[in-house]
């Protein structure tokens, strides 16, 4: 989704496992990772994790501008 701060925000799903779940991953400098939210394998699931991934983004990019001040 994209970078903000020195974070980053992915949409992420086990390489060659279609019957996997998505999971919206939060990844920091030091290539940690925090799972904050998996959805169903499916394309109604996969449509709202995108949803809830520009949402999050956008959140991110507030609370960095904030933060920033």
């Amino acid at each position: 989704f994209g970078e903000i701060g020195g974070l980053m925000l992915s949409l992420v799903q086990e390489q060659d496992k279609a019957d996997a779940p998505y999971t919206l991953v939060l990844f920091d400098r030091n290539d940690v990772f925090f799972p904050l939210e998996s959805f169903e394998p499916t394309p109604a699931a996969f449509d709202l994790a995108k949803i809830a991934g520009d949402i999050t983004l956008r959140a991110l990019a507030v609370g960095h501008d904030n933060w920033s001040r």
